[in-house]
Protein backbone atom coordinates (compact mmCIF):
# COMPACT_ATOMS: atom_id res chain seq x y z
CA UNK A 1 0.00 0.00 0.00
CA UNK A 2 1.21 3.82 -0.83
CA UNK A 3 0.35 6.40 1.11
CA UNK A 4 0.03 9.87 -0.86
CA UNK A 5 0.75 13.13 0.41
CA UNK A 6 -2.56 14.04 1.75
CA UNK A 7 -2.58 10.91 4.01
CA UNK A 8 -4.68 8.67 1.61
CA UNK A 9 -3.77 5.79 0.70
CA UNK A 10 -3.20 4.22 -2.92
CA UNK A 11 -4.55 0.95 -4.08
CA UNK A 12 -5.55 0.24 -7.85
CA UNK A 13 -9.06 0.13 -6.57
CA UNK A 14 -9.03 3.65 -5.09
CA UNK A 15 -6.85 4.37 -8.04
CA UNK A 16 -10.05 3.55 -11.20
CA UNK A 17 -12.41 5.17 -8.15
CA UNK A 18 -10.25 8.50 -8.66
CA UNK A 19 -10.46 8.18 -12.41
CA UNK A 20 -13.95 7.22 -12.60
CA UNK A 21 -14.90 10.23 -10.19
CA UNK A 22 -12.43 12.66 -12.48
CA UNK A 23 -14.63 11.07 -16.08
CA UNK A 24 -18.08 12.18 -13.92
CA UNK A 25 -17.68 15.57 -12.99
CA UNK A 26 -20.02 17.66 -12.04
CA UNK A 27 -21.89 18.39 -14.42
CA UNK A 28 -23.23 21.88 -13.48
CA UNK A 29 -19.66 23.28 -13.48
CA UNK A 30 -18.70 22.26 -16.93
CA UNK A 31 -19.97 23.13 -20.32
CA UNK A 32 -22.21 20.50 -21.69
CA UNK A 33 -21.71 18.21 -24.62
CA UNK A 34 -22.87 18.96 -27.67
CA UNK A 35 -25.47 16.40 -28.53
CA UNK A 36 -23.60 14.89 -31.19
CA UNK A 37 -20.59 14.33 -29.06
CA UNK A 38 -22.94 13.06 -25.87
CA UNK A 39 -23.94 10.51 -28.28
CA UNK A 40 -20.41 9.19 -29.11
CA UNK A 41 -19.73 9.43 -25.48
CA UNK A 42 -22.41 7.31 -24.04
CA UNK A 43 -21.69 4.73 -26.95
CA UNK A 44 -18.33 4.42 -25.85
CA UNK A 45 -19.15 4.21 -22.32
CA UNK A 46 -21.54 1.20 -23.08
CA UNK A 47 -18.37 -0.71 -24.57
CA UNK A 48 -17.93 -3.92 -22.14
CA UNK A 49 -15.34 -3.28 -19.84
CA UNK A 50 -14.33 -6.74 -20.54
CA UNK A 51 -13.07 -5.70 -23.82
CA UNK A 52 -10.85 -3.25 -23.16
CA UNK A 53 -9.91 -5.44 -20.28
CA UNK A 54 -8.28 -9.09 -22.17
CA UNK A 55 -6.74 -6.17 -24.37
CA UNK A 56 -4.68 -4.55 -22.20
CA UNK A 57 -3.70 -7.81 -20.29
CA UNK A 58 -2.33 -9.16 -23.41
CA UNK A 59 -0.49 -6.66 -24.73
CA UNK A 60 0.62 -4.26 -21.87
CA UNK A 61 4.18 -6.37 -21.75
CA UNK A 62 4.59 -5.94 -25.21
CA UNK A 63 4.23 -2.48 -25.05
CA UNK A 64 6.08 -1.91 -21.90
CA UNK A 65 9.05 -3.78 -23.42
CA UNK A 66 8.68 -1.26 -26.81
CA UNK A 67 8.03 2.23 -24.53
CA UNK A 68 11.89 1.15 -22.85
CA UNK A 69 13.40 1.30 -25.51
CA UNK A 70 12.59 5.30 -26.48
CA UNK A 71 15.74 7.13 -26.45
CA UNK A 72 14.28 10.64 -25.70
CA UNK A 73 13.62 10.32 -21.90
CA UNK A 74 10.74 12.89 -21.62
CA UNK A 75 8.90 10.89 -24.46
CA UNK A 76 9.59 7.93 -22.83
CA UNK A 77 8.55 9.17 -19.47
CA UNK A 78 4.76 10.70 -20.69
CA UNK A 79 4.37 7.05 -22.30
CA UNK A 80 4.85 5.06 -19.01
CA UNK A 81 2.27 7.56 -17.77
CA UNK A 82 -0.02 6.50 -20.14
CA UNK A 83 0.71 3.26 -19.49
CA UNK A 84 0.34 2.96 -15.69
CA UNK A 85 -2.72 4.49 -16.20
CA UNK A 86 -4.12 2.10 -18.35
CA UNK A 87 -2.83 -0.57 -16.20
CA UNK A 88 -4.87 1.19 -13.49
CA UNK A 89 -8.06 1.76 -15.26
CA UNK A 90 -7.75 -0.14 -18.84
CA UNK A 91 -11.32 1.31 -20.23
CA UNK A 92 -10.58 4.70 -21.80
CA UNK A 93 -13.19 7.88 -20.39
CA UNK A 94 -14.35 9.71 -23.25
CA UNK A 95 -14.94 13.31 -23.04
CA UNK A 96 -15.68 16.63 -24.42
CA UNK A 97 -14.23 19.57 -25.70
CA UNK A 98 -14.23 22.10 -22.35
CA UNK A 99 -13.42 25.07 -24.33
CA UNK A 100 -16.23 23.83 -26.76
CA UNK A 101 -13.59 24.69 -29.40
CA UNK A 102 -15.33 21.39 -31.30
CA UNK A 103 -17.50 18.91 -30.83
CA UNK A 104 -14.77 15.49 -31.39
CA UNK A 105 -14.52 13.57 -27.96
CA UNK A 106 -11.10 12.77 -26.40
CA UNK A 107 -9.56 9.83 -24.44
CA UNK A 108 -7.25 11.69 -22.22
CA UNK A 109 -4.06 9.63 -21.34
CA UNK A 110 -5.35 6.55 -22.91
CA UNK A 111 -4.32 4.57 -25.97
CA UNK A 112 -5.65 7.14 -28.53
CA UNK A 113 -2.36 9.16 -26.99
CA UNK A 114 0.24 6.66 -27.06
CA UNK A 115 3.12 6.81 -29.54
CA UNK A 116 0.94 5.13 -33.33
CA UNK A 117 4.24 2.20 -32.77
CA UNK A 118 2.83 1.70 -29.11
CA UNK A 119 -1.04 1.91 -29.98
CA UNK A 120 -0.56 -0.82 -32.54
CA UNK A 121 0.61 -2.78 -29.99
CA UNK A 122 -2.83 -2.78 -28.38
CA UNK A 123 -5.25 -2.14 -31.85
CA UNK A 124 -3.15 -4.25 -34.06
CA UNK A 125 -5.99 -6.99 -33.92
CA UNK A 126 -8.45 -4.25 -34.56
CA UNK A 127 -10.31 -3.12 -37.40
CA UNK A 128 -8.77 0.35 -39.48
CA UNK A 129 -10.32 2.45 -41.33
CA UNK A 130 -9.68 5.73 -43.37
CA UNK A 131 -11.10 8.72 -41.55
CA UNK A 132 -9.24 10.99 -44.45
CA UNK A 133 -12.67 12.22 -45.25
CA UNK A 134 -14.97 11.13 -42.47
CA UNK A 135 -16.85 13.97 -41.37
CA UNK A 136 -17.32 15.20 -44.99
CA UNK A 137 -19.06 11.66 -45.50
CA UNK A 138 -21.25 12.26 -42.16
CA UNK A 139 -21.85 16.12 -43.38
CA UNK A 140 -23.24 14.57 -46.90
CA UNK A 141 -25.24 11.86 -45.15
CA UNK A 142 -26.60 14.21 -42.60
CA UNK A 143 -27.53 17.33 -45.24
CA UNK A 144 -28.20 14.69 -48.01
CA UNK A 145 -25.77 15.98 -49.99
CA UNK A 146 -26.35 13.29 -53.17
CA UNK A 147 -23.11 14.39 -55.50
CA UNK A 148 -20.47 14.85 -52.23
CA UNK A 149 -21.60 10.77 -51.14
CA UNK A 150 -21.40 9.80 -54.68
CA UNK A 151 -17.63 11.51 -55.15
CA UNK A 152 -16.90 9.71 -51.95
CA UNK A 153 -18.63 6.49 -52.94
CA UNK A 154 -16.48 6.18 -55.79
CA UNK A 155 -13.80 6.60 -53.28
CA UNK A 156 -13.01 9.90 -54.00
CA UNK A 157 -10.64 12.10 -51.73
CA UNK A 158 -11.55 15.84 -51.62
CA UNK A 159 -8.08 16.85 -50.65
CA UNK A 160 -7.09 15.67 -54.05
CA UNK A 161 -9.89 18.14 -55.24
CA UNK A 162 -9.16 21.05 -53.48
CA UNK A 163 -5.59 20.95 -53.84
CA UNK A 164 -5.42 20.56 -57.59
CA UNK A 165 -2.59 23.47 -58.83
CA UNK A 166 -4.51 26.43 -60.57
CA UNK A 167 -3.13 27.38 -64.01
CA UNK A 168 -3.96 30.50 -65.44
Amino acid sequence: MVYLRDGSTFTRRSAQRRLRDLSNRDEGSFPKAHPVSQKVIDTMARVPKSVFARQVTKCFERAAAQVEHIKDSSVRRSQEAILRRIDVDPVPRYSHSMRERTHRVFANGHIPNLKREIRQIFTAEWLEADLNCAQLAISAAIWEMKKTRFFLAAAGCVWDELLIPVHG
